[in-house]
């Protein structure tokens, strides 16, 4: 029979059992702790209990803190017109508070270094982040009495077809707008080596039709959309620009459909133009009756983007990813407008 003594601990020593464990344990326990006390008989309730509050307090110590976004207050940028938002603000003035892009009152040139001008619809600067995370972005800079109103159509307009504002800074009377690197566009595309299919002209259109959609949904549109207005990323996501001048509609998107026939005709010609009528001319390539030809000509009879969006041309199985190779042969074949400081 044991006695009280012999039944209370047990000790185990792992030095004499190494071989059976895994090294992890057998050479790596932390100092201190050759050997292991198991408690077979003594009360354990106590013991329990205090080890669980000491690891509740070590797991709220360790768990950062919540960030609370806020601003200077609600006040106006008195060179820019910019009015300071608080997030609840934000959120009153239609933005979401996951979606808030920031206005911070310095220089953009302290975080990123300016390397080039690209032609888009115009110039933007191409530039690079100065630290990590290190990439290269487009700034667009706003100036004047509606820069403070393009800003703000920025925070509504917070969609997946149309390009990603990154964060904002007000210096010297002007608005840098920092936004995703994406820099070619449907009008290389249009002139590019490539003749698209129905397909790949459906993954173009279709996503096109999608930040329509949105911009109808909401109220807007777009109201100065073509073809160097629209990027495509190497992965072959569309993603709209010139967002920021989007006006509210009056019901209909009747420019914004009219614009998308537009560039439906660039595609399919190889050309692009912005007036006269819409058609196609090598009817070899586009048989009048195929879909692409029906789609085109539905872009002069309705101005409804809905019921664009049921045309049969949509209804193929048309993915992003058909349209990765096109951008690849375009980049290495189309001549760019740029500037670059000599």
């Amino acid at each position: 029979m044991l006695s009280k003594s012999d039944k209370r601990n047990t000790r185990i020593d792992f030095s004499k059992i190494k071989g059976s464990l895994p090294e992890s344990i057998a050479d790596g326990h932390p100092p201190g702790m050759n050997n292991v006390t198991v408690a077979l008989s003594a009360p354990k309730s106590h013991t329990i209990t205090k080890r669980k509050a000491e690891s509740l307090r070590r797991d709220h110590d360790a768990r950062p803190s919540k960030r609370v976004l806020t601003s200077s207050g609600g006040g106006v940028d008195a060179t820019t017109g910019l009015r300071d938002l608080t997030i609840p603000k934000a959120v009153e003035a239609g933005v979401r508070s996951r979606e808030y892009i920031a206005t911070k009152r310095e220089s953009p040139w302290k975080s990123f270094e300016e390397k080039y001008e690209l032609k888009l619809d115009g110039f933007v600067t191409i530039a690079t982040r100065k630290a990590q995370p290190r990439g290269i972005v487009i700034i667009k800079r706003f100036t004047g009495p509606d820069a403070a109103n393009k800003m703000q159509m920025l925070q509504k307009i917070r969609h997946d077809s149309f390009l990603h504002a990154l964060e904002c800074f007000s210096f010297e009377n002007h608005l840098h707008v920092v936004f995703e690197h994406v820099p070619t566009t449907l009008a290389q595309i249009a002139v590019s080596p490539v003749y698209l299919t129905e397909r790949e002209l459906a993954a173009i259109i279709g996503q096109i039709l999608h930040g329509l959609e949105y911009l109808a949904s909401n109220g807007f549109e777009h109201g100065s959309l073509k073809c160097c207005t629209v990027l495509i990323n190497a992965k072959g996501q569309i993603k709209i620009t010139g967002q920021e001048c989007c006006k509210s509609s009056s019901g209909t998107s009747s420019r914004d459909v009219k614009a998308l026939g537009y560039i439906t005709m660039a595609l399919m010609q190889k050309y692009c133009k912005n007036d006269g009528p819409i058609g196609v001319e090598n009817l070899d390539r586009w048989p009048s009756d195929s879909n692409a030809v029906d789609f085109l000509s539905m872009t002069t009879s309705t101005t409804s983007i809905k019921e664009l969006l049921k045309h049969p041309l949509l209804k193929c199985a048309w993915e992003e990813e058909d349209l990765g190779w096109i951008v690849e042969l375009t980049v290495i074949s189309v001549n760019r407008g740029f500037k670059y400081p000599q």
